[in-house]
């Protein structure tokens, strides 16, 4: 019986998950429509990779989705990127970011986090994604960049973070790019950046004991950057 029970919960929270991909890209779909006059079958992909589910927050958001939208043209495409955040259980559009923006670098949730090791986190991967952004856009390829995530390991105790970005773009041949990490130290209460060469975040780590950055196994990082 509590086995049937757990396959029943787990069946609903899954049909849950479920119904919120499918209502956050109807969503999508709907403002394209209404606001820009796009009808589906003008639409090439919907990409909805995840679907985040912040820490405790002051803005008592439960989830987030960022979507982004590659609509054909008569020659080209062009693309859309759409955020929604999830309050109450129920899904509401909150903003649509320009052609030449990534959703790492301009979160809907900024400070607000009651952790504060998540908001030093997610400061941090904002700026490496601003860094990145800018990158992106300095080489003219911002608008074939589909996915992007940033991720830092932090030690707030020895003042240390290891950060790093990756993108991917709508080329399904093209392997995903990860940069080259940035490694920072928090010097009264700035994090400040620390000149060096890091191997992205899957090959160095910071000893949480000790705050020392330390190798793992080396991983290259993107030609690309």
């Amino acid at each position: 019986m509590r086995l049937l029970v757990l396959i029943m919960g787990i069946i609903f929270s899954s049909s849950g998950f479920s119904d919120d991909f499918y209502n956050v890209k109807k969503l999508s779909k709907s403002y394209l429509k209404d606001s820009r006059g796009i009808v589906e079958n003008e639409i090439l992909e919907i990409h909805l990779p995840s679907i985040l589910s912040p820490d405790n927050n002051t803005r008592n958001i439960q989830s987030v989705a960022n979507v982004t939208v590659k609509v054909s043209l008569k020659m080209s495409f062009s693309v859309f990127r759409l955020q929604y955040h999830k309050k109450k259980n129920i899904w509401h559009f909150y903003r649509e970011l320009e052609e030449n923006q990534i959703f790492n670098a301009n979160p809907i949730l900024h400070d607000e986090y009651i952790d504060p090791m998540w908001n030093e986190s997610h400061k941090l991967e904002a700026r490496v994604s601003e860094t990145l952004q800018e990158q992106l856009r300095k080489k003219g390829i911002i608008k074939q960049v589909k996915n992007t995530q940033s991720r830092c390991f932090i030690s707030i105790v020895h003042g240390r973070a290891l950060c790093d970005a990756r993108y991917s773009t709508w080329d399904e041949y093209d392997p995903e790019c990860i940069t080259k990490a940035t490694a920072f130290k928090r010097i009264d209460e700035a994090w400040v950046e620390i000149l060096g060469k890091y191997a992205p975040w899957g090959g160095m780590r910071v000893d949480p004991q000790t705050g020392r950055i330390f190798e793992m196994i080396p991983i290259k990082s993107c030609t690309k950057n």
